[in-house]
């Protein structure tokens, strides 16, 4: 994620971020996500916001891409809240991880799993060849 993105999602509670202890949070490596999902990832924030969590009863543990998929793990927050994280999840399978662009679907460049638009997917295959192509056989 661009830093400008990372820190304006960062500035909308800083206190529900451990940016420093690892061993606490994976939040040290920053939102490991694509640009493309920055909306999902912010539109979760200010829902965590509206609802009043502090440092208490809220901390974000993790933000990144697994199999395709966003993942936000949180401590502490609601039901509710937990219902929005799932919805955002869902979201995130159908979102372009690069540019945000709908509709999107799982593609495998290098065998990891993205979810990416027709552009976006079409531009990481062709990285992938490309760098193939510069690979001398032993």
């Amino acid at each position: 994620m661009k830093p400008e993105l990372e820190e304006a999602l960062f500035a909308i509670q800083p206190a529900w971020f451990d940016r420093e202890d690892g061993m606490r949070s994976s939040m040290n490596f920053g939102f490991a996500v694509g640009d493309g999902w920055a909306p999902l990832v912010e539109r979760l924030l200010m829902a965590a916001k509206e609802r009043g969590f502090t440092r208490e009863n809220f901390e974000v543990i993790q933000v990144k891409q697994k199999f395709g998929g966003l993942r936000f793990y949180v401590r502490g927050g609601d039901e509710a809240f937990g219902n929005l994280v799932r919805e955002a999840e869902r979201e995130s399978y159908t979102t372009c991880e690069t540019c945000g662009g709908q509709p999107a679907s799982l593609v495998r460049p290098r065998n990891w799993s993205r979810t990416l638009c027709a552009g976006c997917a079409a531009t990481a295959v062709a990285a992938v060849a490309a760098q193939k192509a510069t690979i001398k056989p032993r």
